[in-house]
């Protein structure tokens, strides 16, 4: 579920377009007016006055509902750095770190004690500019974390983002060419069943969810026929579904819980959030680990080397990715609410799979010792936000789900709204007063 991290830019032949080959959004806010073009009878031109509030009226066509969503921002070049720093560099620099801290002990321990006390004493003088310059880059690393901090899009939660979608694609690149040549002979033709299935939903949650993040993906299907239950988006809209996680996915409904939670991960641009983080605390892990070995004995840096990944892994990269999961949880709800799918597919999957691990008695990590939530607790959290979830589904006027009863009308809506407008608050309203307002 993490090879969503990996990105790029180039096309395969066994790349599916969703948008690019079947259904190409363009959304004029000038003319405010958007445009779908499909095959005929399948979609129309519809009038934009609001995105959050253009719902399907029918299930002829597919209306965008849109999302609110932050203003794109280019990245500074020391986010090319933090790339590195997060990937290719990461195990040369604390190498480079580890080798430079003992090689320093050792010429230290190899000084004379008339050669130590000289460079001491010319530490002792400068150690005011030292300080300057170690307070100078201190102050430098944490303006540069707050300017690049930004609000993510939908779930309003403030995060550093120095790495825009465009520089991941591209820096990225070679990552993706590797996942086509690791699946490139089990991807499944177009015109298999698994692969329509997969096309179909995936094109309804894109068609039904607009935003600025969805325009700049280019959506393409690939079904790996392989018996992994595993599904992942790349961060460019790469969708990967693997035929063994379909054969625990009975309906519609569930297969649009797995990809909206996968797809929502590449629209919140969640790979390259934890990229940029990594990479910023990499810079000063370096630091960390060259003085742990120039001060330290060998086997007390070993063990200070281990507890330092240890403690960073548990109180920082293990949390962290349990919160993102959790977004995209709630994110991917939203979409396929939007959709006109049964959310309330979504907390049943997981504790479906949660009764399954249990009668396979299949071991499970510690919730602090796991990248991803508990079965049962994501269900837990799905099952809070399943009302509000209806509600969207409900406000996109989507055909009533089976068992589902609204005992609230929209004139008992319109009383509550003209209460609230004209009647003094602890007012109480009598039956009198809500006839007079229906008979208006």
């Amino acid at each position: 579920m993490h090879l969503f991290l990996r990105s790029a830019q180039l096309l395969s032949s066994h790349s599916r377009f969703i948008l690019s080959n079947h259904a190409r959004l363009f959304v004029n806010s000038g003319s405010r007016f958007v445009s779908i073009h499909q095959q005929p009878l399948l979609f129309q031109t519809l009038p934009l006055g609001s995105f959050s509030q253009i719902c399907c009226r029918s299930w002829s066509f597919y209306a965008v509902r849109g999302f609110h969503t932050s203003q794109p921002r280019s990245a500074a070049p020391l986010a090319v750095l933090l790339v590195k720093l997060a990937g290719p560099l990461s195990k040369l620099t604390k190498l480079v770190a580890v080798v430079g801290g003992r090689y320093f002990r050792k010429w230290w321990n190899n000084l004379s004690a008339d050669k130590r006390l000289q460079l001491t004493k010319a530490f002792h003088l400068r150690k005011e500019r030292l300080t300057i310059v170690v307070g100078g880059f201190g102050g430098l690393c944490i303006a540069y974390y707050f300017f690049h901090l930004e609000e993510t899009p939908f779930t309003h939660r403030p995060r550093f983002m120095p790495i825009s979608h465009k520089q991941m694609e591209e820096l990225t690149s070679t990552e993706y060419r590797n996942t086509l040549e690791l699946y490139a002979d089990k991807i499944l033709p177009v015109t298999h069943p698994n692969h329509l299935r997969v096309f179909r939903v995936a094109k309804r949650l894109v068609m039904a969810n607009g935003s600025k993040e969805m325009e700049h993906l280019s959506w393409q299907v690939n079904v790996v026929n392989c018996d992994d239950m595993n599904a992942f988006v790349l961060p460019n809209g790469q969708i990967f579904m693997f035929s063994g996680m379909l054969k625990v996915l009975p309906n519609d409904d569930s297969l649009a819980t797995i990809l909206g939670h996968e797809m929502s991960h590449a629209i919140l641009q969640h790979g390259a959030e934890q990229v940029s983080l990594c990479g910023f605390i990499n810079m000063f892990i370096v630091i960390v680990l060259a003085l742990l070995w120039a001060l330290l004995p060998t086997e007390a840096a070993i063990f200070a080397h281990w507890f330092q990944n240890r403690i960073l892994s548990i109180f920082l990269h293990l949390p962290y990715s349990r919160k993102l999961e959790e977004e995209a949880d709630e994110v991917g709800m939203n979409m396929a609410a939007k959709a006109c799918f049964d959310v309330r597919e979504s907390p049943r999957f997981w504790r479906r799979l949660a009764n399954t691990q249990n009668e396979m008695d299949e071991p499970e990590l510690l919730k602090w010792l796991s990248t991803h939530p508990k079965h049962r607790d994501r269900a837990d959290n799905l099952e809070a936000l399943l009302p509000q979830a209806l509600e969207v589904r409900r406000n996109c006027n989507c055909p009533p789900l089976s068992g589902e009863a609204s005992f609230i009308t929209q004139e008992d809506k319109n009383y509550h709204g003209f209460l609230q407008q004209h009647l003094l608050p602890g007012k109480p309203s009598s039956l009198i007063e809500r006839n007079k307002f229906i008979t208006k």
